[in-house]
């Protein structure tokens, strides 16, 4: 993963949810949306950071130093 790419701010926000243990519903509660709304941002963050999990997404973050 580029240190480059860029996400789109709710793109962003799932996955600082997810790193912070954030399940899909608690995360969608917290932005006001459907579950399958958060796994939309969720995959197209995923194609972002050329990963494949939201485990992956969220140490693409971490090794990036946009999540602590």
């Amino acid at each position: 993963m580029s240190t480059s790419v860029r996400l789109y701010g709710r793109q962003f926000e799932v996955v600082r949810w997810a790193a912070e243990g954030d399940s899909n519903e608690q995360i969608a509660a917290r932005m006001g949306v459907s579950v399958d709304t958060v796994k939309t941002h969720l995959r197209k963050a995923y194609g972002r950071l050329g990963v494949n999990s939201r485990a992956g997404a969220v140490a693409a973050g971490f090794r990036a130093g946009w999540l602590r």
